[in-house]
């Protein structure tokens, strides 16, 4: 820790050190851009970085990142726009706009606009005498990404790089000309608050020809670093920022730029800095997610005055790389599963990924909004009858129950479901895993249980289980009898009650069913007795009757009628369900 703390101020005192004879140093280096292809470039954006000397590009974490270093824009947690109109001298007027949107997996993309437009120019020949009057615009079009990579062959090293895709253009006397370029950079943070940088301009340089000679934008290079520490002033906390940036065009100079800046509570910032011989100052307002940036600059020409407004918006990402990342990683996985469930029609798969990343303890609102749809649908199942096959009334039955922890009634509702569809291999599933542990349980409890205290305990549910029944409560009922065959499987009366409650909650899903009317248009008066037709899967149809063919088969003659005349509340056209009944009841006539 000694070590660490020792490095850090070894590198703030180099950085403070260079900012006090950065003044001298930038005289002697004293060397202008004016008459090179793409010198308004160099003039900068942001009131922020323009109030601490342009040392930026080892800053660079906001929406001005496509002009400083694409790099930092893998530091971006929000979408952020950044907007500067500037009147620099003689109706000549520099503009900023900047979008950056961060992507969860994919890094972050921006884009960048730097316009320069003069007007009323007067066009002259050799003479005094005025031929009349022009204007002139060049703009630059960024289009940036930028990535973070935290680790190079499993070390550690923080690494953040981008690119620049940019498209330059310049109209002046009737003359266009377009040309394309590549910037690229890279930010490096290897020590806590430590920035090192670079970026190299047009790597891939553009060129125009407005006129017979084609002008070439020159390679420039920078090259900066950066440190930030915080610490509590009045139980205020504070930050303090130095920059040193040296950047390097070809054929030219290399220029230095200074900065500082000091941060009171993430809402006022206090600047200063050097750009070559300019003197600068600057003051940025922080609101929530409103940024308000002044930079002022003294140079040969006169005063120069830039305001910037920025805004946040959007959801705020973790940065890519940190242990907030890697468990929102994890929980969009989740997410990805659940969402292919839910389409499967697979809700408790689905709410079982959505909790698991709840468990890990993430503000994971995402995951809990699903959760609660998936409730609502399952309410408005039951509640509203909002259900095309009955087997979907089961189901959501069955997700209600599970979820406030009735495991019975659950599994009541499975077993009705499966009864009319059994290929849901997901309600198989769960049934399979609830019974095995139910059963469980009941084995421990059947060991632990004297025979007399296990008699109470049939003799107590099975009044229960009757009692339940009587009062209509159908899944209790069920409940009540399953714990009694539990400790008594032979127990026939438990069984045959579970049997009728189990009728009992078909016969109402079959109502909800038939409550399902669509109205046919009317045709004749006497044919208003089929006005109404009610939509029932057929096969719910199919199922009773062939229950009613295996009851046949097994010579129980009053349960086949009984199922048969199920299918004829459905369909009163069944000629098979007709006729079998007939045959059911000659069959009792001579048994009797």
């Amino acid at each position: 820790m000694k070590t660490i703390r020792r490095l850090k101020l070894m590198v703030c005192f180099v950085l403070v050190f260079t900012l006090f004879t950065g003044y001298v140093l930038a005289v002697k280096q004293k060397d202008g851009d004016a008459g090179l292809p793409g010198a308004y470039l160099s003039w900068g954006v942001g009131g922020r970085a323009l109030g601490m000397g342009k040392a930026y590009v080892s800053i660079a974490n906001d929406a001005t990142a496509p002009y400083w270093n694409p790099a930092g824009l893998a530091h971006l947690r929000q979408q952020e726009v950044i907007a500067q109109y500037t009147s620099l001298f003689e109706s000549t007027f520099l503009s900023y706009l900047g979008y950056s949107r961060p992507f969860f997996d994919l890094g972050v993309f921006g884009i960048g606009l730097v316009d320069l437009r003069s007007l009323d120019f007067e066009r002259t020949e050799s003479g005094p005498r005025v031929l009349g009057h022009f204007n002139e615009s060049k703009d630059t079009v960024f289009l940036s990404y930028g990535r973070r990579q935290d680790y190079i062959y499993s070390i550690p090293f923080k690494l953040s790089y981008g690119a620049n895709f940019k498209i330059v253009n310049q109209s002046v006397l009737g003359h266009s000309a377009t040309g394309i370029g590549i910037d690229v950079g890279a930010m490096s943070r290897p020590l806590k608050g430590l920035s090192l940088a670079f970026m190299v301009q047009n790597l891939l340089q553009p060129r125009l020809k407005l006129d017979e000679e084609a002008d070439t934008f020159p390679i420039s290079g920078r090259l900066g670093a950066s440190y930030e520490y915080g610490f509590n002033i009045f139980k205020y906390n504070t930050r303090a920022t130095v920059s040193v940036e040296m950047d390097k065009i070809e054929h030219r100079k290399g220029k230095f730029h200074y900065g500082f800046e000091y941060k009171i509570v993430d809402m006022v910032g206090l600047r200063a800095g050097l750009d070559d011989s300019e003197l600068t100052l600057g003051l940025g307002l922080s609101i929530k997610n409103y940024d308000m940036d002044y930079a002022y600059g003294s140079q040969e020409m006169g005063a120069s005055h830039r305001v910037s407004l920025g805004i946040r918006f959007g959801r705020v990402l973790p940065l890519a790389g940190t242990k907030e990342w890697e468990e929102a990683k994890t929980v969009r996985s989740y997410w990805t599963k659940a969402r292919r469930y839910c389409r499967q029609q697979e809700y408790f798969r689905a709410s079982e990924e959505l909790e698991k990343g709840l468990s890990l303890g993430t503000e994971d609102k995402t995951s809990n909004r699903y959760i609660k749809r998936i409730q609502q649908k399952m309410e408005d199942t039951v509640e509203k009858g909002k259900f095309k096959e009955i087997e979907d009334f089961y189901y959501a039955q069955a997700y209600i129950a599970y979820k406030k922890g009735d495991v019975e009634n659950a599994v009541t509702h499975w077993e009705l479901l499966l009864g009319v569809n059994p290929t849901r291999e997901e309600v198989r599933e769960y049934l399979g895993k609830e019974k095995a542990r139910l059963e469980k349980e009941a084995e421990l409890e059947r060991k632990r249980l004297s025979e007399e205290e296990k008699r109470m305990k049939i003799r107590d549910a099975y009044d229960m289980q009757v009692k339940c029944y009587d009062g209509g409560e159908w899944s209790e009922s069920i409940v009540y009898g399953k714990k009694v065959l539990r400790l008594d499987s032979e127990y026939q009366e438990a069984k045959d009650y579970i049997a009728r409650a189990k009728d009992r909650i078909r016969e109402e899903a079959e109502q909800r069913a038939r409550k399902k009317v669509k109205k046919e248009p009317e045709l004749l008066p006497e044919e208003k007795e089929e006005e109404t037709r009610i939509e029932v899967d057929p096969e719910i149809i199919e199922g009773y009757y062939k229950q009613g063919i295996t009851y046949y088969s097994q010579g129980k003659y009053q349960e086949a009628i009984i199922e048969w005349k199920k299918v004829l509340a459905l369909d009163p056209t069944h000629e098979k369900a007709q006729k079998n009944i007939q045959k059911a009841q000659e069959k009792l006539s001579i048994s009797e």
